[in-house]
């Protein structure tokens, strides 16, 4: 079987981001989730890569298989087709990925983030909206689900770039209002004093 590699993504757009706080809607723990969009002539060399990892699983897996279940296994697509809140499909791919909030030794662990320079941003709290620009360092884990006879990859994140920032809005992009309460409290972005930057 092909050994898994991390690759970097390109340069693609976000939607429902959550790399700075996990996502804590289906799992109390929470996992931190981001979905990328693509050009599908993008990542056509990307996803060749991806097929060839994932049919090299497939053929090595199901030896280990009933003939029932080695004969009438679903494969998960590893991009999907991206629609829009009407339900159209808009051209474009969708790739998700995902990491978890500890490592296998049990110590929590946070996604790793640059900004366009390469430089590692540190205490940065800005929430990350859709329609950001950013790459993304993934590692790409091939998985059989018993339960459905399903093969697939899931995608890990090991460090995103930030490219272009969209900030979240949570308060729905309001005017700004004179006088009025206004936070102080959000650090600004910054970088490693040494001037690290995560490798992509």
């Amino acid at each position: 079987m092909q050994k898994p590699e991390a690759f970097v993504t390109p340069v693609g757009r976000t939607m429902w981001a959550s790399i700075i706080e996990p996502n804590t809607k289906f799992d109390a723990e929470g996992k931190y989730m981001m979905d990328m969009l693509f050009e599908p002539k993008q990542v056509e060399e990307v996803k060749a890569k991806l097929d060839s990892l994932l049919t090299s699983f497939v053929d090595e897996k199901k030896k280990e298989l009933k003939a029932n279940k080695s004969n009438s296994y679903t494969v998960a697509p590893i991009f999907k087709e991206a629609i829009d809140q009407e339900g159209n499909l808009t051209g474009d791919w969708m790739l998700r990925s995902k990491q978890y909030t500890k490592t296998f030794d049990g110590a929590p662990q946070k996604i790793r983030l640059a900004d366009s320079t390469g430089k590692v941003l540190k205490d940065f709290n800005k929430a990350v909206g859709n329609g950001s620009k950013v790459r993304a360092k993934l590692y790409p884990k091939p998985y059989y689900m018993a339960s459905s006879n399903t093969f697939g990859i899931s995608m890990l994140i090991n460090a995103v770039q930030i490219i272009d920032l969209v900030e979240y809005e949570a308060g729905g992009g309001f005017d700004s209002v004179d006088g009025g309460f206004e936070d102080t409290s959000v650090k600004e972005v910054t970088s490693d004093e040494d001037g690290t930057k995560v490798d992509f």
